[in-house]
């Protein structure tokens, strides 16, 4: 019995040995925007932006909920620190001014199988989001996206994603 664990633990031992570590990776992205009405974007309003909800089959939590806040916040910043931007920010203390809303769907939240976290296998964490902006006074979606990342978990954070991907969302606006 005892030699048994002697020759699984050298048959690791030589396994293991020809791993070698991989160098950190950017985050990889999928992200389309469609503009549905130009003239009504570049008019721009009084924008809110309401956290994103969990899509289908996406367990709606609190670690969610911090995801959904991070998307809003790296759209927000991105529109706020622009200058020829056509948007203002509203607080949801001012939601009955709004002109526009940006709402959208977690579609995506993956995180590494049981294997990789205990050592073996990629380390990938993903999240895809898809949304639309729409002109509360007509009702229509004036412009639709979706945007999914990956990222190693060594090296990223469901919130890094989040944040990135807002980013992008306000810098395609």
């Amino acid at each position: 019995f005892y030699r048994f664990f002697i020759v699984l633990f050298l048959s690791l031992c030589v396994g293991c040995a020809g791993l070698k570590a991989k160098e950190p990776r950017m985050q990889e992205t999928k992200f389309s925007f469609k503009v549905l009405k130009n003239e009504r974007v570049l008019k721009g309003g009084k924008l809110l932006i309401v956290p994103f909800r969990a899509g289908v089959d996406i367990e709606a939590n609190e670690k969610l909920e911090k995801i959904a806040l991070m998307i809003v916040k790296g759209i927000g910043e991105v529109i706020k620190e622009s200058s020829e931007s056509k948007f203002e920010i509203l607080s949801f203390e001012e939601a009955a001014q709004a002109q526009l809303i940006i709402e959208g769907h977690i579609t995506n939240h993956t995180r590494p199988s049981s294997i990789s976290r205990v050592g073996l296998g990629d380390k990938k964490i993903s999240l895809g989001v898809e949304g639309d902006m729409i002109d509360l006074e007509t009702g229509e979606k004036i412009l639709i996206f979706n945007d999914e990342r990956e990222a190693d978990q060594r090296t990223s954070t469901y919130q890094d994603l989040a944040y990135n991907i807002g980013r992008s969302i306000g810098n395609a606006l």
